[in-house]
């Protein structure tokens, strides 16, 4: 029997994978959409620092981080940025 594998996606995972494919346009969109949603709901705020990151919004990603922080949202080990050298390692 084959094992099954279960895949978490995030926005801030949508987002990495526009701007590596260029498409910076749709993923600032998507960011500012979460920015919107988060006025009224939860967002988890370690995938919009990481989300902001990828679109080099520097301030905002550390502003969210520092939220997430605060919040005990966010383990530093486990954050979820990937680098092809981290994969390779």
């Amino acid at each position: 029997m084959p094992s099954q594998l279960s895949i978490s996606i995030t926005e801030g995972d949508i987002i990495a994978a526009q701007v590596a494919l260029g498409d910076t346009r749709q993923a600032s969109a998507r960011f500012d959409s979460l920015i919107d949603r988060a006025r009224t709901g939860y967002v988890l705020p370690s995938s919009m620092a990481a989300a902001a990151g990828y679109l080099g919004r520097t301030d905002e990603a550390f502003e969210w981080l520092e939220r997430a922080f605060r919040e005990g949202a966010c383990r530093l080990r486990t954050f979820p940025h990937r680098s092809a050298t981290r994969a390779a390692t």
